[in-house]
């Protein structure tokens, strides 16, 4: 029989060991090693090596539209999750204190005055064994209406390519699109820095083509926009005028081709540029110095609703509004009681907004035609 050396009693070299035994070692040095981890994993770690919880603040709350929030989201089970946090004006906020479980999302919120607000705190959740676990928190909350946003026309420049833009809050940014007959001309937007609710905000653009439509939107700094389209565009109908019979405002058969020849003009804008605008068409009339100043602003006046009704029967579909003028707006200045045939005239213009005042319209009363 073969001899055999046994080794004295102790641990075996590893490398002596049977193939066997050295995999089941193995198995059970990394069993301990998961185990370890598992162990290790689930008890409660107070560093900030695990995001044990999440969370956000509602920064920007409308007035009637919600209140200041801060949302937590654990990911752990807290016997109780608190917000701890102080004001800027002083005022001490404690919410929460309730049980919290993993993965459901705690919501606090609180009341606060209109304006902003900064916080500064902690968000404390408290472990079943008692432990605690603290997160340092700061953030703003703003309190308010919605924004107001204010473009003077008389600001507004189409051959320089500037507008200026006014804002009921600290200004964030203004975007702007400027739109012609044939598409986009400008798309523009300009940053600001928190400048004073009322403080211009000018915003350029390289200017080129027709100017029909301009699309402002301003945002304050928290966020808050008001938007607005302005239309500069006003288009002055050429046409023949309407010759009346004296002290009449009745439009003659023979005058009629001269308002039909005007309507085709108005038409084709229509046509053109109704797509970017509700375009409304304005009629003023005029007369000379002839006759009692009362008289002529009456029958100016008429002779303006019988052109503007002729243009309604031929199909004009948006608002039209007239005004007479009598002898104010004179297109040739003349002495009183001068026979002048260039002041007794009708105006007709397209237009998205209201006219502004000008030597030609001297006053704003248009009558909306029924």
């Amino acid at each position: 029989m073969p001899s055999r050396s046994i080794s004295p009693a102790g641990p075996m070299d590893p490398e002596a060991r049977p193939r066997g035994s050295r995999r089941m070692a193995a198995r059970t040095a990394l069993g301990v090693i998961v185990l370890t981890l598992l162990t290790l994993l689930t008890l409660p770690t107070p560093s900030h090596a695990l995001d044990l919880f999440t969370w956000r603040a509602e920064q920007v709350v409308r007035v009637g539209k919600g209140r200041p929030t801060v949302t937590v989201q654990p990911q752990a089970d807290f016997k109780s999750l608190t917000l701890r946090v102080t004001r800027d004006d002083g005022t001490e906020l404690v919410l929460g204190g309730k049980p919290a479980a993993r993965g459901k999302a705690v919501v606090l919120t609180w009341d606060q005055p209109e304006g902003e607000a900064a916080y500064r705190g902690e968000i404390a959740g408290v472990y079943p064994n008692g432990e605690e676990y603290r997160v340092p928190v700061s953030f703003s909350v703003f309190v308010g209406e919605g924004l107001e946003m204010k473009v003077p026309r008389e600001a507004i420049d189409l051959k320089a390519g500037r507008l200026e833009v006014t804002l009921t809050r600290p200004a964030g940014k203004v975007q702007i699109t400027v739109l012609g007959p044939d598409g986009p001309i400008a798309e523009e937007a300009a940053e600001f820095d928190g400048e004073a609710p009322g403080t211009p905000l000018p915003v350029t653009w390289t200017p080129g083509g027709e100017v029909v439509r301009i699309d402002v939107v301003g945002y304050d700094k928290f966020g808050f926009y008001a938007s607005e389209e302005i239309s500069p565009w006003a288009l002055d109908i050429p046409h023949e005028e309407v010759v009346f019979a004296t002290g009449s405002h009745a439009i003659e058969a023979t005058e009629r081709p001269k308002l039909d020849r005007a309507w085709d003009r108005i038409a084709q804008a229509v046509a053109r540029y109704g797509g970017l605008v509700k375009v409304q068409l304005f009629v003023a009339g005029y007369t000379d110095t002839v006759g009692d100043r009362g008289s002529n602003q009456i029958l100016s006046e008429s002779r303006a609703r019988s052109i503007a009704g002729y243009f309604r029967q031929r199909g004009f579909a948006g608002p039209i509004s007239y005004q007479g003028f009598g002898e104010d707006g004179l297109a040739v200045v003349t002495e009183d009681g001068t026979d002048e045939i260039r002041n007794r005239r009708a105006a007709y213009v397209l237009a998205a907004q209201v006219l502004p005042i000008s030597a030609a319209i001297p006053r704003a009363a248009w009558r909306p035609l029924k």
